[in-house]
């Protein structure tokens, strides 16, 4: 856009850079030459290398070659932003001081150092240049930079003194000078001069659009208000976008001097409108003009401004600002300020009526400060003799029925008394639905307490019904199952639960109650009853099918068994090699071998990874076996053998592989197989069974001599211990048969003790385990189950390492449960121990802090179709809390949204703070708000997230530019609770003050006479204008 002085200069000393070629330099002129034309096609870091090169010679250091190597080596240092160019400069300078480019270096640096904005340094280099050698036509713009530099360096009169110099010269830098020379005497008060100097500057292209702000802020200043309204409209016309908010703030403050509301309120609202800012106490004169002519909206944002005050004036603002909010529908909003008008003042009345009005609204749409109970009984306690009185009080009588605080209402239904049917139900009412709270936020002894105080009052069918089914789940849960049936059996009974969606689920339970007691034909019936009631496929009634199959099985009714096993896999289930097993030993129970080989060959072959692949396997030689196909069955146990070494059933499959070769008359194979379970698996009641199918077969191939002398090579079998030991472990082994686990347990121990390194010292340590786990003698089972997983037998291991992680577990051992719930994974056998794995893996996890953990499993518990309710709330919370913490907004954000569409209590409230969290983030502060407002109404009863929330509706009122509701949620927030929250609050209430005071100070700037002047950038964009 302008002819730099360093681009004069370099013309007017180009000549003389040309000197005088010496024998000497000749041999770098080449290097020199490459190294300028780098410089010229802006390379310099690769062009300093040749100059750095030149001055590293032995050339004089007066010589042409080092004397320009030297000048371009401080510029290129310069352009590069080197540290060490100002000492090239400052070298150069002091080297050459009779260079022809020694001015322009000086130059060179004092325009980098002004384009970088270090003007102590553009005052260091430009003051160094004897103004007289600067032509004529370029004065304008070396007094301009360096009179701008004094300035910004605060040395105003050395500025003053520059610019009026330089409004002498032409040029383009000429009303750079006049507009300086203007403000700084404006500053200085001397107003004509400023005058003078911004009147000969209208219409400049540059400046005119800054000129009418000085004007206009001369006129107010000098009380020419008259003057100021005359031109008013022509000054904001022509003023620049960044200056005309102050202009129409002042042109505002004259017709409010003339009380001409309504224009006051025109050029306000345009101060307003333009990003400008009003004075504290101005707010309320403008607020109430625009309520008078009914521009609610507009006098809201003016009242809201006004907080923190309890004067006359704030309680008429306060009330007027209330029902600007009732007009525009605004009624929580509209409830702080009846409050706030309620606590401010000296007119009782007023004071009075704001309060009643406080305590409708909080009725109508609930308040997130207070209770309507606690607000109706406190209006009632300040003015007992109200003309609002009686309507209070039916108030107060409704809340009792509506309130969603059922902690407060039941304390208030007990403290009014409960003498009265109406308070008895109410009493009924609300004590159902505390307890339904503390049941889905998995309470259940809080939740079973409440369930029983509801039915000490059954005067509503309804919840009478429903609080014997909530108690039926509650014991179920916790195993009480005689209990649940108890409870089933009230809910049928009472008589509005036919009608309730509740009852057909009661069906489903009841069954489902029975199987788990192990009561399979009860269980049967009852799963036939559900079903019978089933219209339509679902997933409880799919779920039914394939229980009513696994009763059938578990009572010897195989045939049905059968029936509804098929049943089961015709809706192509997730797990469906679960059905297909227990199909295939339904065919073999009934005799028809050939149907369970087949269903185990397409149980192996269309689920070869299942948990059930390798006992069909197994299952599926020995149906072989049963139908004669001996060849068959051999295949099927050689590649059993080689494939699954380390089943359960290995043991049985060498001995069903010796018996095969037994009857193909193979003898020596038989041999084989039956010394090989004997040798590898000493001591196990197969290696017993496998001993004397040896000793047959040593008999047959008459070679008992060499039996005796395998016997005699045998380590760690004893066959006169089986007998020695045996009885023992007999006689314990039979009272674990007949249930008496206490007795059994003593036994086993007493084995134990007596024969430490017993046949049976493994399957003794087992059983010991399961009875001192049932009878929650954690250290004995501990012990027992640790044993048996170190002795490596593969019999007991499923159920080993589940009881292990469940005791690890229990004792806060979370690291070794989690090791061994890992191990649990690997050896479930069907999809629920699955779930229950995964489900103790995602526990433990969270329980060490691990959070990448705590979401992988927490994701796939919620990929299972199958998971329970109560698991998936679990899962759900625990991966929106994990994504949270990772900081994966966007995975947070969606399963908060699903804990808030499906968990209820106290998830449901943390979801609904995050989700209302992550919409103020992006900046829907309304939407934020209206989320807080429902959770605040329907979630009352969790303090941590009401308070969070509380604190986050003030931040979304600060962001909506509404003070007066976030001073007054905030002042709540410090005066109603302690700790971090209320620091918290403080700390920004603090923040918040700091900011506005900040806004406003700018704001008074603006309208006073401490004007600053255009900066270059600002002065760049009007020539772009």
């Amino acid at each position: 856009m302008r002819i730099t002085l360093l681009l004069i200069l370099s013309v007017v000393f180009s000549g003389a850079t040309m000197a005088q070629e010496t024998a000497l330099e000749h041999g770098h002129e080449a290097g020199f030459n490459e190294s300028v034309a780098l410089f010229d096609e802006g390379l310099y870091a690769t062009a300093r290398v040749g100059f750095d090169e030149i001055l590293q010679t032995d050339l004089p250091v007066q010589s042409f070659l080092k004397e320009e190597s030297s000048y371009y080596r401080a510029m290129c240092a310069l352009y590069l932003m080197n540290e060490n160019s100002e000492y090239f400069l400052t070298y150069f300078a002091d080297t050459y001081p009779l260079s022809p480019r020694w001015q322009e270096a000086h130059v060179s640096a004092a325009n980098y150092y002004f384009n970088n904005r270090r003007y102590n340094k553009v005052v260091q280099w430009l003051s160094a240049i004897d103004a007289a050698d600067i032509p004529a036509s370029f004065k304008s713009e070396y007094y301009f930079k360096l009179a701008y530099s004094h300035l910004m360096e605060e040395e105003v009169e050395k500025a003053r003194n520059i610019f009026f110099q330089g409004i002498a010269y032409t040029g383009e830098y000429q009303n750079h000078h006049k507009y300086y020379y203007g403000h700084i005497a404006y500053d200085a008060e001397q107003y004509s001069t400023a005058i003078a100097q911004f009147q000969s500057l209208i219409g400049d292209p540059q400046f005119g659009g800054v000129v009418p702000y000085y004007l206009s802020q001369i006129y107010y200043k000098t009380g020419e208000i008259d003057e100021l309204l005359s031109v008013g409209q022509q000054l904001l016309d022509n003023a620049v976008a960044s200056r005309a908010p102050e202009v129409a703030k002042l042109i505002g403050e004259g017709y409010y001097q003339k009380k001409n509301w309504s224009e006051s309120a025109k050029f306000l609202l345009k101060h307003q409108s333009l990003g400008g800012k009003l004075k504290g106490d101005d707010h309320y004169k403008l607020g109430f003009v625009l309520y008078k002519t009914g521009r609610y909206e507009e006098a809201i944002q003016s009242f809201n401004k006004i907080h923190s005050r309890g004067d006359d004036m704030a309680q008429n603002a306060y009330y007027h600002l209330a029902d600007c909010y009732l007009k525009t529908d605004k009624k929580t909003e509209a409830q702080t300020a009846f409050l706030s008008s309620s606590k401010s003042g000296s007119d009782d009345a007023i004071r009075e009526d704001a309060y009643f009005n406080y305590a409708k609204l909080a009725y109508d749409s609930s308040t997130p400060f207070e209770q309507p109970l606690d607000i109706f009984q406190n209006f009632l306690r300040l003015y007992p003799n109200s003309k609002y009185r009686i309507e209070a009080n039916e108030y107060l009588a409704s809340l009792y029925l509506n309130s969603k605080d059922y902690d407060k209402a039941l304390k208030a239904i007990s403290a009014a008394g409960l003498e009265q049917p109406t308070m008895q139900a109410a009493y009924q009412k609300v004590a159902y639905f505390r307890g339904v709270q503390h049941f889905n936020a998995i309470q259940y002894p809080a939740a079973k307490k409440l369930f029983e105080k509801s039915l000490e009052y059954p005067l509503n069918n309804v919840y009478t019904a429903l609080s014997h089914y909530w108690l039926a789940e509650i014991h179920y849960r916790q195993k009480e199952y005689d209990l649940a049936l108890a409870s089933i059996n009230a809910f049928e009974a009472t008589p509005a639960s036919t009608s309730l969606s509740e009852y057909k689920r009661s069906l489903y339970n009841k069954a489902y109650t029975y199987f788990s007691k192990e009561d399979y034909e009860n269980a049967a019936t009852n799963f036939r009853l559900f079903l019978d009631r089933s219209k339509q496929v679902s997933r409880l009634s799919i779920d039914a099918e394939l229980r009513l199959a696994d009763a059938y099985f578990m009572t010897g009714q195989y045939d049905n068994a059968i029936k509804y096993y098929n049943y089961y896999l015709s809706h192509v289930p997730a797990d469906a090699d679960y059905a297909y097993f227990q199909r295939a030993l339904c065919f073999g129970l009934v005799d028809e071998p050939a149907k369970k080989a087949t269903a185990l060959e397409a149980l192996v072959s269309n689920y070869p990874k299942s948990v059930y692949a390798t006992d069909a396997y197994f299952e599926l030689g020995e149906t072989y076996m049963k139908l004669d196909n001996t060849t068959k069955a051999e295949s099927i146990f050689i590649d059993f053998i080689d494939d699954y070494p380390k089943s359960r059933f290995i043991k049985n499959a060498k001995i069903a592989l010796g018996l095969i070769y037994r009857t193909q008359n193979k003898g020596d194979k038989a041999l084989d197989a039956f010394t090989s379970v004997v040798e590898d698996y000493p001591n196990t009641p197969e290696s017993k069974e496998a001993l004397g199918l040896a000793k047959i077969q040593y008999s047959e191939l008459d070679r008992l001599s060499d039996y005796v002398d395998w016997i005699q090579t045998l380590t760690g079998t004893n066959i006169g211990q089986g007998a020695l030991d045996s009885t023992l472990y007999n006689a314990a082994f039979d009272r674990y048969s007949f249930g008496d686990c206490e007795g059994a347990k003593k036994g086993m121990l007493e084995y134990i003790a007596k024969f430490p390194d017993g046949i049976f010292r493994v399957p003794a340590n087992y059983y010991a385990a399961e009875c001192a786990f049932a009878a929650g003698d954690d250290e004995v089972a501990l012990a027992g189950y640790e044993f048996v997983e170190s002795s490596g037998e593969l019999s007991f291991r499923k159920r080993t390492v589940e009881r292990l992680a469940s005791l690890y577990y229990a004792s806060e051992d979370y690291e070794n449960a989690f090791t061994y719930f890992q191990q649990v994974v690997s050896l479930v056998g069907n999809a629920d121990e699955g779930r229950r794995a995964r489900l103790g893996l995602m526990r433990c996890a969270k329980a060490l802090d691990d959070t990448p953990v705590i979401m992988q499993y927490a994701e796939s518990l919620l990929q299972d179709e199958g998971l329970p309710v109560e698991w998936r709330s679990e899962a759900l919370l625990n991966a929106a809390q994990s994504a949270l913490a990772l900081n994966d907004s966007a995975n947070a954000k969606l399963y908060y949204t699903q804990v808030a569409a499906e968990i209820k209590g106290e998830a449901q409230a943390e979801s609904n703070y995050y989700l209302a969290q992550f919409e103020y983030v992006q900046s829907k502060y309304e939407a934020s708000n209206e989320r807080i407002f429902w959770m605040i109404d329907n979630l009352p009863t969790y303090p941590q997230w009401r308070w969070k929330s509380l604190l986050l509706m003030a931040k979304n009122y600060a962001g909506l530019q509404d003070d007066f509701q976030a001073n007054y949620t905030l002042d709540y927030i410090i005066d109603n609770t302690e700790g971090d929250i209320a620091e918290e609050s403080r700390q920004f209430k603090s923040d918040l003050a700091r900011q506005r005071a900040a806004e406003e100070a700018q704001a008074q700037m603006s309208d006073t006479i401490q004007v600053e002047p255009a900066e270059l950038e600002e002065l760049e964009e009007l020539d772009q204008e």
